[in-house]
């Protein structure tokens, strides 16, 4: 405040509260923190890291703080953050643990407020990145193990199904090989069975043939049994009826009658 002359007269001090902004910030994955130009925190979801250095205070920054008073008689501290950058992510590094804050290693992003020249700043744990990496790389792997079991029993499966049809196939094979030489031999079978029929009926043929001469034979037989004995009843009453004529023409011829008369009556009879 200045008075008529220009000079200062007095100083307004406007004092703010952000416990309920701090507190708002707490309670989840993030750490935000608001740095001064200097670096030094003045707010952060971590009460631990109030009024702590986020950077190597240099003796010119230090005499600054001091001469301005700005946080009146707090003693400063230095925060354990070492700053790098890996695969293109800037990154920080809290080596000390405290209960709040934590350790290991975090994921920064920052936003610089340029009238103020504060500096925002939220840090993403990475240990949460890394389980969520190492479930999805275990959870690719199960699925890669998955998938090749997969393809082990489709492919087992598909070695059964080409041995099956493998089998089948010589068996149909050896199937059919047997069934041509059950053919050929039954061929061979009908065959000499064919054979032994017609010589059969060839032998048949001759049996009537040779029982038809046979019957011939025998007819021919009964008529020359029949005949000669025809014959013998016939000639042997002519050879005695010739007889007693050659012997009467003797007789004659002697002039023998009575002996001629006695021939005669006995051929009679």
């Amino acid at each position: 405040m200045l008075d008529p002359a220009g000079a200062i007269a007095g100083v307004l001090a406007v004092k703010i509260g952000v416990d309920r902004i701090e507190a708002a910030w707490r309670g989840n994955e993030y750490r935000i923190l608001v740095t001064d130009p200097e670096g030094i925190v003045f707010m952060s979801s971590v009460p631990s890291w109030l009024y702590g250095a986020t950077l190597e205070r240099t003796p010119e920054q230090l005499a600054r703080t001091e001469a301005s008073r700005r946080y009146a008689d707090v003693v400063l501290h230095d925060l354990p953050f070492r700053r790098s950058q890996r695969d293109g992510a800037r990154q920080v590094r809290l080596d000390e643990d405290d209960r709040a804050g934590g350790s290991g290693d975090f994921l920064i992003a920052e936003h610089v407020m340029g009238n103020a020249g504060w500096k925002v700043q939220v840090l993403l744990d990475t240990a949460n990145a890394r389980i969520q990496a190492r479930v999805a790389a275990i959870t690719v792997f199960l699925l890669l193990c998955a998938a090749l079991f997969g393809g082990l029993v489709v492919m087992q499966r598909r070695a059964r199904i080409t041995e099956r049809l493998m089998i089948e196939a010589r068996a149909r094979d050896e199937l059919e090989t047997r069934v041509k030489e059950r053919t050929a031999d039954l061929a061979r079978v009908n065959s000499h069975l064919e054979q032994e029929i017609d010589e059969r009926r060839a032998t048949e043929t001759e049996l009537r043939r040779a029982q038809a001469n046979l019957v011939q034979v025998g007819k021919l037989a009964a008529l020359g049994q029949m005949s000669a004995a025809l014959s013998h009843e016939i000639n042997q009453p002519l050879a005695a009826a010739r007889n007693y004529a050659d012997s009467a023409d003797i007789f004659i011829a002697r002039g023998d009658l009575p002996a001629h008369a006695r021939t005669s009556a006995i051929s009679c009879r």
